[in-house]
């Protein structure tokens, strides 16, 4: 006998603006900085760390949207938060304003998203 498996996906504007807007900041990075050799390989290595956080957390935003799973957005909201502390520097705001964002996009979508069942 199978039961009735309804799977869970959440839906929020907040949440597919945060992911689509991370892989453009992502791709952007990359393009920008990979073209700006030799400095911009220095800046890959300074920010690997937060890069690799920053991806890592774009990825199980999508994970958690999916497959309706809560803690997983909750968990890719503090990567976030972890990849703004991973950008080095303090001086370099720049690179910390946007996992700040990106992890209050995420934390604001997940409180307001709406369970749709499939």
């Amino acid at each position: 006998m199978v039961k009735d498996s309804k799977e869970i996906k959440y839906t929020s504007a907040l949440l597919s603006f945060s992911f689509f807007s991370s892989i453009i900041y992502l791709i952007l990075f990359v393009l920008f900085f990979g073209l700006a050799l030799p400095w911009g390989l220095v800046l890959f290595i300074f920010l690997g760390p937060s890069l690799i956080c920053f991806l890592i957390a774009t990825i199980l935003t999508r994970i958690g949207m999916n497959n309706g799973n809560k803690g997983l957005l909750y968990a890719s909201s503090g990567i976030y938060l972890i990849s703004a502390f991973c950008a080095g520097d303090p001086d370099w705001y720049l690179f910390q304003i946007a996992p700040f964002v990106f992890a209050v996009l995420v934390l604001v979508g997940t409180l307001m998203a709406k369970e749709e069942k499939r």
